[in-house]
């Protein structure tokens, strides 16, 4: 859960869709999930749209979808510079990305 008020003016009587990308900095993608979760998105405890408008000091509260993180594994050849019992520190090669994504699934360092 995640709890902000409305604090600059500059958001004064913008739709709440507005708010939630510009101060809160959430994507359209997410505030697409948050309408799918039950109360996910509440002003002042009430139910609210994207498209409603909100006022300065109104405090916004966001149910996040709970979403399970799956990452399958694979062999990957990586040079492993330090490690111990709490720290691996790896040589990520060039253009291997992070994390899947929309654009790249695999391989990436999490597999």
């Amino acid at each position: 859960m995640v709890v902000k008020y409305v604090d600059e003016k500059e958001y004064d009587g913008q739709n709440l869709h507005t708010v939630l990308k510009k101060q809160i900095g959430l994507s359209s993608r997410m505030i697409a999930k948050l309408k799918r979760v039950e109360n996910g998105m509440t002003i002042d405890g009430k139910l609210i749209r994207t498209i409603d408008l909100v006022k300065v000091g109104q405090e916004v509260v966001l149910k996040m979808p709970e979403e399970p993180i799956y990452v399958e594994g694979m062999p990957l050849s990586l040079e492993i510079v330090y490690e111990d019992d709490f720290l691996l520190v790896v040589n990520k090669p060039p253009f291997l990305a992070m994390h899947p994504s929309a654009g790249k699934t695999n391989p990436t360092l999490a597999n």
